[in-house]
C-alpha cells in the first residue's frame, strides 16, 4: 500500500525543528529518487529548512514511527510540538491524513496512508507522567 511522509528540518533564529520517520525501526533518509523534494535549494540556504515526501509501498502490519522534535532559540523544548508518534498500517482502514498544525511544511501532511494511531506522546505527557510518578512514590 502506498504511504507518503514528510521528513526534513528547519532551522532558523527562533527554532529548530525536525521530523524523522522509522518503519520496522529503519530510519527513511531523503533519497531523489524515493520521492520529492517540498523545499528547493534556495529554501535551504535562505529560509534553512529542507522537507521531503518520501514515498513507499508498505504492507499490512508495518509499524511506523514518527518522531518530531522541536526546539525554541533561548527556552528549549518545545512540549506540545515535540512527540512520537506509533501507527500501523492496516489494509482495511480508511486513508489517513496526518496533519499536525506548527509541525512540518505548512499546508502539507507529515504522514498519509492506509495506516492507524497506535499510540501517540509529547513531552507535556511524559512531563505530567513523571510529575504523577513522583507524587505516587511511597512516603
Amino acid at each position: 500500500m502506498r504511504m507518503v511522509f514528510q521528513i526534513g528540518f528547519q532551522r532558523n533564529k527562533k527554532r529548530f525543528q525536525s521530523i524523522d520517520v522509522f518503519v520496522n525501526n529503519e530510519k527513511l533518509q531523503k533519497i531523489p529518487d524515493a520521492g520529492m523534494y517540498l523545499t528547493t535549494h534556495k529554501d535551504y540556504r535562505l529560509k534553512g529548512e529542507s522537507w521531503f515526501f518520501y514515498e513507499t509501498f508498505l504492507s499490512h502490519g508495518d509499524s511506523i514511527l514518527i518522531v518530531c522534535k522541536t526546539f525554541l532559540t533561548g527556552i528549549g523544548t518545545d512540549n506540545d510540538l515535540t512527540f512520537e508518534s506509533l501507527y500501523s498500517v492496516d489494509k482495511d482502514a480508511e486513508v489517513l491524513t496526518v496533519d499536525v498544525p506548527g509541525v512540518g511544511l505548512k499546508g502539507y501532511p507529515i504522514a498519509k496512508g492506509r495506516i492507524v494511531e497506535v499510540a501517540s506522546v509529547s513531552e507535556d505527557d511524559k512531563h505530567k507522567q513523571d510529575i504523577f510518578d513522583f507524587l505516587e512514590k511511597g512516603f
